[in-house]
């Protein structure tokens, strides 16, 4: 009888991942997902977007302490009680030197201009009557997308099923910040007397959809579009005195 030890092979060489099988890659894939959308949602809420150079209202903007518009106008003495009616023209896709929209197809920004319009007259049509040409108690609100980004769907999703990712979306949402993986859009407002061309109000932002809302993420341009209709309400608020 062959009384020889059997021989086995070796296990010092082979990583904790590899024995551990799948469940041990599964529980490093996502401790991996966590790391990586917590760094990206640092450097999201890190980053202000530029004044965009190119608008006509660049030398009256000034920053300020909100970072998800960090820079703004107002006429001190703009008074929007004296007006009734508007005027919004198409939304302008910028163009300049810093416009921030990386590899996006040009469809994709003309469908998120016509979005932005389509959501902005909604909103300020309830507070004013939309009409195409220029009179008394008229305002003219210029409308430019100035960058935009989508999501990345399965990431995004899944960055908001995991522990780790529901975490750092949290914290995110607490700080008026973006989801992981998760699509914005940067944009300028700027309002003025339709009879005079005297800029009554302007400012630049970004918007996204909230940080913990997982069906804002299914299609690339859906955070995009909830940032649109979040920046729409808000400036019918300001508009009809409910918040500056």
């Amino acid at each position: 009888m062959d009384h020889r030890p059997i021989s086995r092979p070796p296990t010092s060489g082979l990583s904790k991942t590899a024995r551990s099988g799948p469940s041990g890659t599964l529980s490093m894939w996502a401790r991996g997902l966590a790391t990586s959308a917590m760094a990206l949602s640092v450097t999201a809420c890190a980053t202000t977007p530029p004044p965009s150079q190119a608008l006509s209202s660049s030398a009256y903007l000034r920053p300020t302490s909100d970072k998800m518009r960090p820079y703004a106008y107002r006429r001190p003495d703009a008074n929007f009680a004296a007006y009734s009616r508007v005027i919004i023209p198409p939304t302008m896709i910028y163009a300049g030197p810093d416009a921030q929209f990386g590899k996006m197809s040009a469809t994709d920004k003309q469908a998120l201009a016509s979005y932005m319009h389509q959501e902005f007259s909604k909103v300020l049509g309830r507070r004013f009557q939309p009409v195409a040409q220029a009179g008394p108690g008229t305002l003219r609100a210029r409308l430019t997308l100035t960058g935009a980004e989508a999501s990345t769907p399965v990431l995004s999703t899944v960055s908001h099923v995991f522990p780790g990712g529901l975490v750092v979306n949290a914290g995110a949402q607490a700080i008026g910040g973006r989801g992981t993986f998760s699509g914005w859009v940067s944009y300028a407002v700027e309002i003025e007397d339709a009879e005079t061309g005297s800029l009554l109000y302007a400012h630049v932002a970004s918007r996204s959809a909230n940080a913990l809302d997982i069906t804002a993420n299914f299609r690339g341009l859906d955070a995009a579009r909830a940032g649109v209709r979040s920046a729409a309400d808000q400036l019918g608020n300001e508009l009809a005195g409910t918040s500056r």
